[in-house]
């Protein structure tokens, strides 16, 4: 019998897939939409539904599967910036430069379907992206970044590390509670 995580994980993959080849053509994406690139990703294939789930939220809406395209493409080119960030040059190529760039516009143009240049939802993207990048160029100019002693600067790295983790709660808190009813232990920064 097919858990409930699993039946998900089939619903997004198959949403993912039939997405993409409707609304873009383009090349850069098939990599992404192999089975190989789903499976040793499954959690985040799933990751908006997590924040769903904790509110109440259908992970089967259709919103919710079209942020799921979003989530995904936007967490995939963030794996492809990593090798650039780690100096893997046999990674780092401009084959995923152009990835990059296309997943995390398309992943845009998808949010912005579902929130207006004036919503709550970009000042919240804004900021957790200038900490994600602000982090990425500490890691660049400091190489020993994630062995320092320092326990306050190790935490903050880590932090600013995963804090495109919470776009996903964002997503969910900004479309669907409109502010209220926020789930504060959720906010791990």
């Amino acid at each position: 019998m097919e858990s409930k995580a699993d039946s998900l994980f089939t619903l997004y993959v198959d949403y993912i897939r039939k997405y993409l080849f409707r609304y873009n053509k383009d090349k850069a994406f098939k990599e992404i939409m192999s089975n190989d690139a789903f499976d040793s990703n499954k959690f985040f294939v799933l990751y908006i539904s997590l924040f769903a789930d904790a509110y109440k939220v259908s992970p089967t809406e259709e919103k919710v599967k079209e942020l799921t395209v979003a989530s995904y493409l936007y967490f995939y080119s963030i794996l492809k910036l990593d090798s650039f960030v780690d100096g893997n040059t046999e990674k780092a190529s401009f084959k995923n430069l152009y990835f990059i760039i296309q997943a995390q516009e398309f992943a845009n143009q998808i949010l912005t379907k579902h929130f207006p240049l004036d919503s709550k939802f970009w000042n919240k993207w804004t900021f957790r992206n200038q900490c994600f990048f602000s982090n990425v160029q500490r890691e660049i100019t400091d190489p020993n970044l994630y062995v320092s002693t320092n326990y306050k600067k190790y935490t903050s790295v880590v932090k600013n590390r995963n804090i495109l983790a919470l776009i996903a709660k964002d997503v969910i808190e900004t479309l669907y509670l409109k502010d209220k009813d926020v789930i504060p232990e959720l906010e791990i920064i």
